[in-house]
């Protein structure tokens, strides 16, 4: 299992600034491979700045995309809290339009995949070949308290995804089963505790398949958790080294945290 946190990212220097190029923000890497080792899970909050629009690209693995605060809009959906946005590799979206307000987001893989690919001048990187798809999910406007639901349906090949709004106490049972990719879980709102660790939000975890089911437990009201998961597939999907990382602006470390 693999547990991070924006204050164990920004102490350990994983906090960048993207001010020039496509993307103007900050990133917060929670975790993901260190460079050449074997490719591992990778979380990291991209925290857009007001305003500010990140074009049209792609990626080169599965990818989740969690709202954590702010406002804005993906294309044709807003975006809120919680709203979830699944691509497959090298499926072009965007563009990311920050609100007044900034916007948030979680950027998950299961496999670290680094850049982004700008359309339409990467359009010759893409290979044509290779089914293209996206998935939306966001949250009811009353959700049930402590009950985990839909945000995308299980699918046979493993991918879904869900939310639970809970009070202080105990999760309820989570969906299952679980993906061969496993399963990630993304703390928007409030604060949970995880075995002898206390989560805040800006947290995620990371279970594999065969990991014990983490047990949450809920510690402030209004808390908000969401847990995506990806298709089987992905934690197989290869990508050759020299498409790794992209083309595209790189970012600087924060020296003032």
């Amino acid at each position: 299992m693999i547990i991070g946190t924006v204050e164990e990212a920004i102490a350990a220097g994983k906090r960048r600034r993207f001010d020039e190029g496509p993307f103007r923000g900050v990133a917060d890497y929670l975790f993901e491979s260190p460079p050449g080792e074997e490719l591992r899970p990778q979380t990291l909050i991209a925290r857009q700045a007001p305003g500010w629009t990140l074009p049209v690209h792609f990626h080169m693995q599965h990818q989740f995309q969690v709202v954590l605060r702010g406002s804005g809009t993906l294309g044709k959906h807003t975006l809120a809290p919680g709203s979830v946005h699944y691509t497959s590799p090298q499926s072009g979206y965007g563009p990311i339009v920050a609100g007044d307000d900034g916007l948030d987001y979680f950027t998950i893989r299961v496999l670290t995949d680094k850049g982004a690919w700008y359309l339409p001048d990467a359009r010759s990187a893409m290979d044509k070949r290779l089914a293209k798809e996206q998935q939306w999910g966001a949250l009811p406007g009353k959700p049930d308290t402590n009950a985990w639901q839909e945000l995308i349906p299980l699918r046979s090949d493993g991918l879904g995804a869900w939310a639970l709004a809970g009070t202080a106490g105990p999760v309820a049972r989570e969906p299952s089963p679980a993906s061969e990719a496993g399963r990630f879980y993304a703390v928007i709102r409030g604060a949970v505790r995880l075995g002898d660790r206390e989560l805040p939000a800006g947290s995620c975890v990371y279970a594999e398949q065969a990991d014990p089911a983490p047990v949450f437990q809920i510690l402030e009201a209004n808390t908000l958790l969401v847990a995506v998961q990806f298709p089987d597939a992905a934690i197989r999907h290869h990508v050759p080294v020299d498409r790794r990382m992209a083309p595209s602006a790189r970012g600087v470390v924060v020296k003032d945290g």
